[in-house]
């Protein structure tokens, strides 16, 4: 191969590399073209998706804000918290519920109100309280101002009472000094009470001689009815405590009916009641029960029994009665000294013992035959004087009067 021939070959090598060169050069132009395309339109693409963002954004701040005003108005919106969105779910339910109420007030609970007229029904009831404040502005402005004339009057008391109590320690001295003068005087006075304190002890001594000698003739006045009043008492003769009244004649089947031998030519009168006794070991007498006189005979009388009879002891023929305040033929007379209870009042004990034949004395005097002790008078306290330290209990005895307490007879009383 010649010269011409290697050079003929290279000069070729070096066009193909040189076309290839050429065409990867286009092939990199041709691409670099086609990737600017794209970039221009995804440039494009991405503007419009930006201005639309933008859009949304604006959008977004607009419905934002005016859920904003929205939630500021009703309440809905918390401006201390900066993620704070309104509420739209709570402020459409209270809506409706505002809707709803408006609607029970406007036209019943089946009528349909708007928003408008949901608004106008709470402007209504706003100038409604608006104009119950008002009343109670002027209400209290009212009690303001009488509180203030109240306010004047007490001052003007006060000024009143701070003359009066002037004027009343100015009487006061004026007082002190009268007191003063009228005790000069009473001073002078005093001069003249001693003296004729002087003439009265002389004439005292005078008359307590006198009296002495009236005394002396009270002395002997004393003895002398002490004298009579045990005469008196010698020829008294008292039926003895514990002797009968009389004795059992006949008992009915079931022991609670009687047959006893005083009658109505003894004083004895219907609902009197005895104790019932049967004459025991050594002369004493045991208790058996209490009859009432149900109807009174001539000699006899039919008794009934009080209470249940005794099938271990009954009452039997034989058995005597026993009542303190009876006496046979005679009628007995009472007098009652110190306090009853309402319960047993004299007027009752004055009464029952009339009923069963008694008599009750106004005074105690040598007639009569029973002294009846009440109880002292517990309205002194302290200083109420036993009964048997008193006149008529002292009188009763030194005339040997038979002296009883209420407490002892009055199951014999009561009906």
């Amino acid at each position: 191969m010649n010269a011409f021939t290697r050079r003929s070959q290279a000069g070729a090598v070096h066009t193909m590399w040189l076309v290839s060169i050429m065409i990867l050069w286009l092939a990199t132009l041709a691409l670099l073209y086609v990737t600017n395309a794209d970039i221009a339109s995804s440039q494009t693409r991405a503007a419009d998706a930006e201005a639309r963002t933008v859009q949304a954004v604006a959008k977004l701040d607009v419905a934002i804000a005016d859920h904003k005003s929205l939630s500021d108005v009703v309440g809905y919106f918390d401006a201390t918290d900066i993620s704070a969105r309104a509420n739209i779910t709570a402020l459409k339910l209270d809506l409706d519920a505002a809707k709803a109420e408006a609607g029970n007030v406007l036209g019943g609970p089946d009528s349909t109100v708007t928003v408008d007229q949901t608004i106008k029904a709470l402007i209504s009831a706003h100038q409604a309280a608006l104009l119950a404040k008002q009343q109670a502005d002027t209400a209290l402005s009212s009690e303001l101002a009488d509180r203030a004339a109240a306010d004047q009057r007490t001052a003007s008391l006060d000024t009143q009472y701070k003359a009066q109590i002037a004027q009343l320690r100015q009487d006061l001295s004026d007082e002190q000094n009268r007191s003063s003068t009228q005790a000069t005087g009473y001073d002078r006075q005093l001069v003249d009470l001693r003296d004729q304190q002087q003439a009265s002890d002389d004439s005292a001594r005078s008359t307590q001689r006198t009296l002495d000698e009236a005394q002396l003739d009270a002395n002997r006045a004393a003895a002398l009815a002490e004298a009579q009043i045990a005469a008196l008492a010698a020829e008294r003769s008292p039926v003895e405590p514990g002797q009968p009244d009389g004795e059992i004649l006949a008992v009915s089947a079931d022991g609670t009916v009687a047959w006893i031998d005083v009658g109505s030519r003894n004083a004895l009168r219907p609902g009197t009641r005895f104790d019932v006794l049967r004459l025991g070991k050594g002369g004493l007498y045991t208790g058996k029960g209490v009859v009432e006189v149900r109807r009174v005979e001539h000699d006899m009388a039919i008794v009934g029994l009080l209470g249940e009879a005794d099938t271990f002891d009954p009452i039997l023929p034989g058995d005597v009665v026993l009542n303190p305040l009876f006496r046979r033929n005679t009628i007995t007379r009472y007098y009652l000294l110190g306090e009853f209870p309402l319960s047993m009042s004299k007027e009752f004990v004055t009464t029952r013992l009339s009923d069963l034949g008694g008599s009750v004395d106004g005074t105690l005097g040598t007639g009569t035959d029973v002294l009846v002790l009440g109880h002292k008078n517990l309205a002194d306290g302290e200083f109420a004087v036993e009964l048997n330290e008193t006149d008529e209990y002292r009188q009763a005895d030194r005339l040997g009067m038979r002296i009883m307490r209420l407490d002892d007879l009055s199951r014999f009383l009561s009906f």
